[in-house]
């Protein structure tokens, strides 16, 4: 597996996450995954 690294968003980028209703258990840790994803990124 390839891995890709790099900076994804400014501190100032507006970014919007959308995600289904069901199948909450892998949707939730997925929307997780994300929010963690784009917060380091930032800093």
């Amino acid at each position: 597996m390839n891995i890709i690294e790099a900076n994804v968003a400014t501190p100032d980028a507006r970014v919007a996450i959308t995600i289904a209703r069901f199948n909450n258990f892998i949707n939730d840790s997925l929307l997780e995954g994300a929010i963690d994803a784009l917060n380091v990124s930032v800093r």
